[in-house]
């Protein structure tokens, strides 16, 4: 099936990898039509290990994720798009294994993951929760542009491309999920309690935002809300933030009541050597 693919790599102070992530999308067994890569305002070397590679390269000021991605989109020819992050890489193999998924005129987004079976993805089950993987999809830049591009809203960073996704299911595009793992994800440095929070917040943005959008009602709302601050909790617990997961355990609990929530205040008020030692049980 002849397509026409623009790979978008969107780069912050991405010198030390920025080439392995580029190399893989050159060594595709179905090449892209070009490969875009957006400096969103670096202050390593990250445009000169970029422009080594027979790429375009786009030198922007900082405007976060998604004010790179969207310029990068803007810029982009093809008919597909093929968001790659800075510091994830491609299997060879991953373009030509999406292309083959891509003949209903009415597919926005196929994404490859082994968390999910192949089959198609509805808004509500989108609305449960993110089954796009960015750096493992491919985009019909027409559904992106009718959409409205990535909101560039820096309160929504981590979860851009999910607000991004559920837009453009609610317009009416189809997506569908493909079970096979076709990159290589290497998590971003930095602390990860602080990550948990600043998710949170972030996931709580979209929430509103996206229910303004579609209209749904405070009950719809408030459930999802108590369900996303109930698995930070949990998150937060695990990493022995426990004044975090006390503080998102509440949170959840103020929206809805459940179990799990409850639970997970009670142990975040219980010492650490008592929740270590229970933990090398369990795993013994």
């Amino acid at each position: 099936m002849a397509v026409s693919v623009s790979v978008v790599i969107p780069a912050y102070n991405s010198a030390a990898y920025v080439g392995v992530a580029i190399q893989s999308a050159l060594d595709q067994t179905c090449p892209p039509a070009e490969i875009i890569v957006i400096d969103d305002g670096s202050i390593d070397d990250t445009a000169g290990e970029a422009s080594r590679y027979p790429v375009s390269v786009i030198r922007q000021r900082n405007g976060g994720p998604g004010a790179a991605r969207n310029t990068g989109i803007r810029a982009a020819s093809g008919e597909w798009i093929a968001l790659l992050d800075a510091d994830d890489f491609w299997v060879p193999e991953n373009l030509e294994r999406q292309v083959g998924h891509l003949g209903d005129p009415t597919l926005g987004i196929v994404s490859s993951s082994m968390r999910w079976e192949t089959g198609p993805v509805s808004l509500e089950r989108l609305w449960e929760g993110n089954r796009v993987l960015t750096s493992c999809c491919l985009t019909r830049k027409e559904a992106i542009v009718e959409a409205g591009y990535f909101d560039e809203d820096r309160a929504l960073i981590s979860v851009e491309d999910y607000n991004l996704w559920l837009r453009i299911a609610a317009k009416g595009w189809s997506i569908r999920t493909v079970h096979e793992d076709l990159y290589h994800y290497n998590p971003a440095p930095g602390n990860l309690s602080s990550q948990t929070e600043r998710m949170a917040g972030a996931e709580m943005v979209n929430i509103d935002k996206i229910a303004a959008l579609l209209g749904y009602p405070p009950a719809v709302v408030k459930r999802k809300r108590a369900e996303v601050c109930a698995a930070y909790a949990s998150d937060a617990l695990y990493l022995r933030n426990k004044t975090l997961g006390r503080k998102l355990s509440l949170q959840s609990l103020s929206n809805r009541f459940s179990a799990g929530a409850l639970s997970c205040f009670a142990f975040c008020c219980i010492p650490d050597f008592v929740l270590n030692a229970k933990r090398n049980l369990d795993s013994t």
